[in-house]
């Protein structure tokens, strides 16, 4: 695989496990938290993590309220999906 290629592949995950990190630590905080100490937690540029979190807005994986950063209604959703699943909800397997 081309250097030029495998770079850009490394920063795709790179990027995903950075929004990833963003949504774990916002779904530990109810009270959602503002962008420099969300940055600071997950060891992130405050440029970076705002990006980041814009792109996540535009698709309601967070929301953006009174200064703060907070898990958004599509995380809801997805977590919802892996429920009704099959095998997706402990309950069944009890």
């Amino acid at each position: 695989m081309p250097d030029d290629l495998l770079d850009k592949r490394s920063g795709h995950t790179q990027s995903v496990s950075r929004a990833l990190s963003l949504l774990t630590k916002l779904s530990e905080e109810p009270e959602g938290l503002n962008l420099s100490e969300l940055a600071r937690r997950v060891k992130l540029a405050p440029s970076t993590a705002h990006r980041l979190l814009t792109t996540l807005q535009l698709d309601q994986y967070v929301r953006f309220e009174d200064g703060r950063w907070l898990i958004g209604v599509q995380c809801f959703n997805v977590g919802f999906f892996y429920l009704r699943a099959p095998g997706g909800c402990f309950m069944e397997r009890l």
